[in-house]
């Protein structure tokens, strides 16, 4: 465990470098140590059997098994430059850095193993050694030459030292294999290795020093393990010590288990064996090694930074910003490390958060980014954040809370954000709405972004620029100091015209190339000639100079395929992951198995580690699906790797096709055919790579029943769900970029992938992918019908990911996604559990359309919307809001691009390029830019007139060759828009009322006096169009349009709509255009259909007046069309024209109230509904199947009939009003309507509680608002009355209510009450009175207390255990036991009070004792609980009791026992503002704010076999005995 103060050091920010990666790890890297020859059977063992066994078993339990044994992949250029020793040692550094696990297992046995002489030697030792071998040796001139003839000085090393060069220096054929380069160089290293050992024993030197021309690998690898073992408690070693006994060391071969030296066993090895055997044994001192980043220079912003954090109260933000690659994240990491340094100490009580967006492709998501901020903000101020929800709104609106109520003067809140353009554009994020306008005080906010979307939504948030600090390239000092510590810090120097050369090759450097030049110099050594010094100029020529030399150091087809693979991936690779996409590679397995087939068909591990070793830095470590993966650490690595490496488009769809096949399972259980090298025989071998499922393990819910306990606790035990989220993020996007098109219907359109997907958090995501894989796979009616559907159902689906199949059964019958559905539930469906009151169950919709949702997106904005435009490409759609700020909004993703604050816009017009946007103000045209640097800012600005019938024409296919063509009150003008010169002007003889370009520029279709066309090629009338009459004043709002095929012109105008045919002029039919020709009807947009010219569509969901529309042309599909409604409300919403059907089609087939829905209430047999909304009689509908029966009839003068109960027979029903009591008798129901009988209640003020049908006959409690403390329950009619007026179907008026009261304390406020089954007794809910009311809930602590109903005595009461903010109260008594609910909020500051702080329903029942037990906590919103028939004599049991509640727009059920949600629904274009459920569960009724009444069914799908099917046949029958209580009275 950790210490407290370690703990709260890590809350603070101050995490040691040495956990980091453990925190986030989840690899597991095992370093395999032991001499070669003498452990071959164990270590092929090990790689047949044992590996393969362990990356099974690791990944079953959440982790992934990496070996690193280097027997075996070390290719001849390693050996050439002398690094198998260095590598050796750094992958063992590597596996006990960073692995989750054990790193190290050691195989010791008879032999010590291989004992190179060291590859760099100092100077001072190396001349030493050169004198005592001039002094000693009578062979001395031969063995000095050849010393001298393989080591140079190389003086750029800060310590000086002698340098073995490559082997192939001198042997050209090593590399090539030559049989006598190879044995003259294993005759020098002998007579070299001999000289040394021999003047090592005798010269001065250290022991350190000495040693290392003595020690074998094997003991280098072991003592680098045990010196540096950290946690005695964590197995992380282990070692194998075995034993060869009698071993004739006379044989031969003898040679390959001990060390013998000229045919004797070598007694110097044996010894020094023994020794490292016994050094195991011992308990060797730890010792922990922090590491530091380097930095320097930049003090011009670093101390920007510094008196920002040293202000009293910023108010805003400190924006860092500059080109990418200027170094700005390493000035924030610097500044943020140093803050943390000077506030260290424990008189330092604030926190510091950091988080560099992008590194993760969590920190990526805005929601993730969010909470895990509030994580750790709650923590460190000790505040309560468990019921905080993960959507967007809930997070944002918790981050601003807590930067409100957490920080004070002695503990400031630091947060730096670095890289704000590395966010997704997911919830808005780029427009940095969940940023605060200002900051509370002692909150500091540093934040850092690249010109763009980002840096514009901040300059318009925060105008003040003094809190902007501007990064720019390095100057010529700069650049020296960083060129000599990033040198020093490598251990190396340069000579002045190295240092000099570097200063010259780039005018501008930035920290990336000054780091990847110093890269480059490290390798320099002082004796390096000129000619072989190259530097690239640029960043981008650098990095692929870089590139070049791995392929020469690697070999470019490992290279190539290694780094292709990096560069293909979505997020990232793992280690495992790319060795195995290699494993399964034979070009790459070909070029690497060149010498030495290994006894399995894999990669080497050491090729991988040597060229990730080269790669150092650039390949940055970063998380990702849980696992730890390597992707580039810089987006201009990215850039130049994928045209460097997956420029060849066949390359790179390889390279992608590999991918699907690997996160496929494509080859986890199959050999895989390879060509044998040396017989051109095809054979077959297995790769050891993983299955591939979606799901490694399912939720497995265990419930223990609690029906013969006596308590209401259940043992609930929750596996969540496993999924294999590396093959979820990777795999969609492989199958796209491969073109595997086949494939990707198969995988992308199957349920369980797209449950996967939602379930897993990518709905966003999954939209994005179907969208490109619909729109490039032509014509693929599944992919589009997938998309469609998704993209409709994306709100939902991201608040309520399980819905998905819910939302598929309520699709069209007839629609792929719907027989997808019940295909899945058929066959695939999650097994039920034998307890029926946890079967999950699934609704349809009686009464849904049976058209495609034509809804494609819904884009939300502060204000009422002025209008809206597309680009002609459909990629993008201009929004102007009354806010004065315009928006350019992605149409694919309904995501924001940009954001640009004008005081007013009257038009906006893209061109054919998308390269710039056009806004028209009042008296000018502005350019803005739209892509690239220029992204938002003002390119232009020329001075032109803007009226009703002004248009603007754009030609030209780039922005080189584009012309502005406009009408400006009686002229067309035509502007370069590059210089904004005026390049033609053509004044007319009219002032035309309305106007329009053809789609080719070459004519205009105008309204003046008259409607005609005009020529733009010879400027002159083309042919007047026939109208009624002539238009002087009057047609100041007409509007006229022309087809895109130049066939047909329609226009509205001031005495009717036509329409004519563009050869001649004369009138035709009504047509809708793929352009703006439609109709304004309040909240509904009417569209004309082509043929007849009668209303075609009206799409409904804006809440107040449409102010505009866009209609383009889909680029997925010429034959649709896409369009755009803005509205006061607010909102612009996208609709799909090919979804939009006529409106006898489209229409609600049921009744509609006249206002939203009030009330629904189900009978007991729940074959009947009645609902109720203001001002309108209450209606009946019969339920199997849905109809409106006919209306409740009813005198009284309120607003609002609310229906309460039905009798148990479904003969009465009971509802109240102002004036009392409204009974029907509904079995006698036969006309259209039927009228109540009223019981008159004289109190005046009062709020009823209570309403049922039971022994007494229909009784109601309630009390009175000048008397809260007092329940009065009344017996409107006992059951010999109800009794006769069913026999005589008649009733002149009902007797006088017999009523009782129960008095409570004076300061008491009843809020809840009922009565027990047997009338026995009547319980209630009460709070004292004087308690806080804040939007219908109450402050204080709820009471319990228990009465008899026959003579008013009070016999217990109980208190709950806090004061607390509550609604929703419900209270009933079973077996004269009470059980209560309440919705409780999380604020208990009652002044802070958000409706959306609402966390979880409460459900405690009361024992015979009257002691408070079993609480049970759900988290959600619940309005209503269904009781059900679980309890026994003298034992409480709640099973199948349940509660239900609207959140996020969805209706959710849920077992209050085991937590398990029983079912959800939504209703699309409106929100749920009530809802009932039958007593069997099978079916349920919504009504809607828009007046909508919705029947929905639960399914059996083994019925669902036509359309034609009766809706009774939906059924799927559960039995239950509920009773329903509506809580939101």
């Amino acid at each position: 465990k950790l210490e407290k103060s370690f703990y709260h050091a890590i809350l603070k920010g101050d995490i040691p470098d040495t956990l980091v990666k453990s925190m986030l790890n989840t690899d597991v890297w095992i370093f395999i140590s032991s001499t070669f020859t003498d452990t071959k059977v164990e270590r092929d063992l090990f790689i047949d059997d044992v590996y393969p066994y362990l990356r099974q078993y690791y990944r079953k339990v959440g982790y992934f098994f990496n070996v690193v044994d280097l027997r075996w992949g070390v290719r001849e250029g390693a050996t050439d430059e002398h690094e198998t020793t260095d590598i050796c040692s750094n992958e063992l550094i590597r596996c006990r850095e960073t692995s989750a696990g054990p790193y190290f297992v050691g195989i010791i046995s008879r032999k010590y193993g291989y004992r190179p002489f060291p590859s760099k030697i100092k100077q001072g030792i190396f001349e030493e050694i050169i004198q005592y071998t001039q002094t000693n040796s009578s062979n001395h001139v031969r063995e000095v030459n050849l010393l001298k003839k393989w080591f140079k000085l190389d003086q750029c090393a800060l310590e000086p030292e002698y340098v073995l060069q490559p082997i192939s220096s001198h042997y050209k054929g090593y590399n090539k294999g030559v049989k006598s380069d190879w044995d003259a160089w294993n005759e020098d290293f002998a007579q070299m290795q001999a000289i040394f050992r021999n003047a090592a024993k005798s010269c001065e030197m250290s022991e350190d020093d000495r040693k290392q021309f003595f020690i074998s690998i094997t003991e280098n690898e072991v003592r680098g393990g045990l010196l540096h073992e950290d946690n005695p408690n964590r197995p992380s070693q282990f070692y194998f010590d075995r034993s060869i006994s009698n071993l004739d060391t006379n044989n031969p071969a003898s040679r390959y288990f001990i060390d013998m030296n000229n045919g004797k066993v070598d007694t110097d090895a044996t010894t020094r064996l023994e020794q490292l055997k016994q050094y195991i044994k011992f308990k060797l001192p730890k010792e922990q090694k922090y590491r530091s980043k380097a930095f320097v220079g930049r003090t011009a912003y670093t101390s920007k930074i510094e008196q920002y954090l040293e202000r009293k109260s910023p108010n805003a933000p400190l924006i860092v910003h500059g080109i990418s690659g200027t170094g700005k994240t390493s000035i924030m990491a610097h500044v943020f490390r140093e803050f943390l340094g000077a506030h260290s100490g424990p008189e330092y009580k604030g926190l510091c958060c950091i988080r560099c967006i992008g590194i993760t492709p969590a920190s990526s998501n805005i929601r993730e980014l969010l909470y895990s901020l509030c994580q750790q903000i709650a923590l460190f101020y000790n505040k309560d954040i468990k019921s905080l929800r993960r959507d967007f709104r809930s997070v944002t609106s918790k981050f601003h809370d807590l930067l409100v109520v957490c920080p004070r003067s002695n503990k400031p809140l630091v947060i730096f954000l670095d890289s704000l353009d590395q966010l997704n554009d997911e919830d808005e994020a780029h427009s940095l709405v969940w940023l605060p306008r200002s900051l509370p005080d002692n909150v500091y906010v540093v934040v850092s972004a690249l010109p763009g979307i980002c840096l514009q939504s901040l300059e318009f948030m925060y105008p003040n620029k003094d809190n902007y600090v501007a990064v720019q390239t390095l100057n010529k000092d700069d650049c020296t100091e960083i060129i000599d510590f990033m040198l020093e810090s490598f251990g190396r120097k340069l000579t002045t015209g190295q240092r000099n050369f570097i200063l010259k090759a780039c005018e501008a450097p930035t920290p990336l190339y000054l780091k990847l030049a110093c890269s480059a110099a490290r390798r320099w050594k002082s004796y390096t000639p000129e000619s072989e010094i190259k530097l690239a100029p640029t960043p981008r020529e650098i990095i692929k100079q870089f590139f070049d030399r791995l392929n020469q150091v690697h070999g470019a087809t490992f290279v190539k395929r290694a780094l292709g693979y990096v560069t293909a991936s979505k997020n990232g690779l793992s280690s495992t992951e790319l060795e195995d996409l290699l494993s399964c590679d034979e070009e790459a397995l070909m070029d690497v198995f060149q010498f030495h087939i290994p006894p399995l068909r894999r990669l080497p591990t050491l090729l991988w580690t040597r060229l990730r070793n080269d790669l150092g830095d650039y390949l940055a470590e970063r998380g990702a699906d849980g696992v730890v993966v390597y992707s580039w650490y810089h987006r201009q690595f990215r850039e130049v790797a994928e045209e460097y490496f997956l420029g060849d488009a066949e390359f790179k769809q390889e390279i992608h096709c590999m991918m699907v096949d690997y996160f496929t399972g494509a080859w986890a259980n199959t050999a895989k055919p390879y060509k044998n090298k040396k017989t051109d025989e095809i054979c077959v071998a297995y790769r050891m790579v993983p299955e591939q499922p979606t799901i490694f393990s399912a939720e497995d819910d265990e419930e223990e029943s609690d029906t013969k306990t006596t308590t209401i606790t259940a043992s609930v035990k929750k596996a969540a769900t496993k999924y294999n989220h590396r093959k979820l993020s990777e795999l969609s996007h492989h199958l796209i970029e491969s073109k595997r098109w086949d494939d990707a219907q198969k995988i992308m359109c199957d349920i369980e992938w797209l449950e996967a997907k939602c379930k897993s958090g990518r709905v966003f995501e999954l939209c994005m992918e179907l969208s490109q894989a619909s729109l490039f796979a032509g014509d693929n009616p599944k992919l589009d019908n997938c998309y469609k559907f998704i993209r409709s159902c994306t709100n939902t689906l991201q608040d309520h990911p399980d819905m998905l199949i819910q939302e598929a059964l309520n699709q069209p019958d007839d629609s792929t996604i719907f027989k997808m559905a019940v295909n899945y539930m058929r066959t695939k469906r999650r097994k039920e559990t034998k307890d029926q009151f946890n079967i999950q169950r699934y609704y349809i919709d009686q009464v849904k359309s049976q058209t495609m949702s034509a809804e494609i997106a819904l884009l939300e904005h502060p204000e009422s919307i002025l209008f809206c435009q597309f680009s002609d490409d459909c990629k993008y759609l201009a929004t102007f809001c009354a806010d004065h700020v315009l928006r350019i909004w992605q149409v694919v993703s309904g995501s924001l691009l940009m954001k640009i604050k004008h005081p007013s816009i009257k038009a906006i017009t893209f061109p054919p390029h998308c390269e710039w946007v056009i806004g028209w103000d009042a008296d000018e045209i502005i350019i803005f830019g739209l892509t690239g640097e220029s992204e938002g800012q003002i390119l232009k600005r020329f001075p032109c007139a803007f009226n009703h019938a002004s248009q603007i024409y754009i030609s030209g296919k780039t922005s080189a060759n584009t012309k502005i063509s406009l009408i400006e009150k009686n002229a067309i003008k035509v502007f370069n828009p590059l210089t904004g010169k005026l390049i033609e002007k053509k004044d007319l003889q009219f002032r035309p009322k309305s106007s329009c370009f053809s789609f080719d520029g070459k004519m205009l279709a105008i309204v003046a006096k008259k409607a005609f066309l005009y020529s733009l090629t010879n400027y002159k009338e083309i042919r007047k169009l026939a109208t009624e009459k002539s238009y002087d004043s009057d047609a100041s709002n007409a509007v006229i349009r022309i087809s895109r095929d130049n066939k047909r012109v329609a226009a509205v105008l001031p005495d009717g709509t036509y329409i004519w045919n563009a050869s001649n002029g004369r009138k035709g039919l009504f047509i809708l255009f793929n352009v703006c020709l439609t109709i304004f009807c309040m909240t509904k947009l009417v569209m004309l259909d082509k043929q007849n010219g009668v209303s075609r569509a009206a799409l409904k969901g804006h809440a107040l007046e449409i102010t505009s529309c866009a209609i383009v042309y889909d680029p997925g599909n010429v034959e649709s069309t896409v369009l755009a409604t803005s509205s006061k409300d607010g909102t612009v919403r996208l609709w799909d024209g090919a979804c939009i059907v006529p409106s006898s089609s489209e229409e609600f087939k049921q009744p509609v109230h006249k206002n939203a829905v009030e009330r629904c209430l189900l009978s007991q047999k729940g074959n009947l509904l009645v609902t109720c909304c203001r001002y309108q009689h209450v209606w009946l509908w019969e339920t199997q199947p849905p109809k409106l029966k006919g209306s409740l009839v009813t005198e009284t003068s309120s607003d609002v009939v609310f229906p309460e109960c039905f009798s148990p027979k479904d003969e009465f029903l009971a509802a109240t009003s102002d004036n009392g009591m409204e009974v029907w008798l509904v079995s006698s129901f036969r006309d259209d309507s039927i009228s109540s009988k009223q019981s008159v209640l004289p109190y005046a003020g009062r709020k009823h509680l209570w309403t049922v049908f039971n022994r007494l006959g229909l009784c109601t409690i309630f009390i009175r608002e000048s008397l809260p403390n007092v329940v009065i329950a009344a017996v409107i009619a006992d059951n010999s009355v109800l009794g006769e007026w069913t026999l005589s179907r008649t009733l002149d008026q009902f007797p006088s209510p017999q009523t009782v009261e129960f008095k409570h304390d004076v300061t008491d406020k009843v809020i809840a009450a009922a009565l027990s089954d047997n009338c026995a007794q009547l319980a209630t809910i009460h709070v004292h009175s004087t308690s806080d009311i804040v939007a219908d809930w109450l402050y204080g602590v709820p009471q319990i207390t228990t009465w008899d109903y026959k003579t008013q005595r009070k016999l217990k009461t109980i208190s709950t255990d806090k004061r607390c903010l509550t609604k929703h109260h419900y209270i009933t008594l079973v077996n004269n036991q009470p059980v209560v609910y309440w919705q409780v909020s999380t604020t208990t500051d009652v002044t802070s009070y958000k409706e959306d702080k609402i966390s979880e329903g409460v459900v405690h029942a009361v024992s015979l004792t009257g002691r408070l037990q079993h609480k049970r906590t759900l988290p959600g919103v619940y309005s209503k609980v269904w009781r059900g028939s679980g309890f026994l004599a003298n034992n409480i049991s709640l099973m199948g009791w349940m509660l239900g509640g609207v959140s996020n727009r969805a209706l959710h059920v849920i077992n209050i026992v085991s937590r398990k949600t029983i079912g959800k629904a939504s209703i699309h274009g409106t929100d749920i503002n009530c809802f009932d459920m039958s007593q069997d569960g099978t079916h349920i009724a919504v009504g809607c704010r828009n007046g909508e009444v919705h029947h929905l069914a639960s399914v059996d799908p083994e019925k669902l076999k036509s359309k034609s099917q009766s809706s009774a046949e939906l059924i799927h029958s559960i039995t239950m005995d509920l009773t329903t209580v509506d809580l939101g009275k």
